[in-house]
């Protein structure tokens, strides 16, 4: 998915740690630009039948060379979301211009 002369790219974790996400107050996800410094939107949220909530969000430039981990606030509604659920289905989604990257992640325990 080029963007720009970049490559944009969520790391490959597809787990993330519940316990440690509500005491940092912020999801932890790697993020790279590729080759290049590019705007990007990164959106994280739980879709139901009924709703979709956003529970985190951030906006930031990203920098030429390997992934680097990047934490993402998250939103009054997260943090309840996080508090009440043991297990939890995200949809991450990165994006910079016309390049759109989606991820599904797991929150446990």
């Amino acid at each position: 998915v080029a963007a720009r002369g970049g490559r944009l790219a969520l790391g490959r974790g597809t787990r993330l740690s519940r316990r440690a996400a509500l005491r940092r107050g912020a999801l932890r996800l790697a993020v790279s630009g590729g080759g290049a410094r590019l705007p990007v939107r990164i959106r994280v949220v739980r879709r139901t039948r009924r709703a979709t909530v956003l529970v985190a969000a951030r906006r930031l430039t990203t920098t030429a060379g390997p992934a680097r981990p990047v934490t993402v606030p998250l939103t009054a509604a997260g943090r309840r979301l996080l508090r009440r659920h043991a297990v939890l289905r995200l949809v991450v989604t990165a994006r910079s211009g016309s390049s759109v990257v989606r991820r599904t992640i797991t929150v446990r325990r």
